[in-house]
């Protein structure tokens, strides 16, 4: 559980991160300013991120997209290729596998 947690954290701070440097890229182009940021909660395959912050401008049309597949669910080495991607450790996956799952795969 506690593994789960930190991956969570993981991946709520790298969506932000991302949405913050879109909103980087977007504000070199456009005459506008930061505005801060309003939350919002998300489901993701790792479990709900709660109170993402997601960054706002003062004018026009910056709203930052967070890439989904259109599908309701990925396959399991998908989802395992998606822990791994964000730092998450084999030892960790395998945990994560063996407590949602029953079984591991390393």
């Amino acid at each position: 559980m506690e593994d789960q947690i930190e991956t969570m954290v993981k991946v709520k701070e790298m969506l932000e991160a991302l949405m913050r440097e879109g909103r980087e890229i977007y504000l070199e182009q456009h005459l506008t300013k930061a505005n801060g940021y309003y939350t919002r909660d998300l489901l993701t395959l790792v479990g709900p991120l709660e109170d993402l912050k997601v960054p706002r401008v003062r004018e026009g049309g910056f709203h930052p997209r967070i890439p989904c597949r259109k599908t309701t669910s990925l396959e399991l080495s998908e989802a395992i290729h998606a822990l791994y991607a964000v730092g998450v450790n084999t030892r960790k996956i395998s945990v994560f596998l063996e407590g949602n799952y029953g079984f591991y795969s390393f």
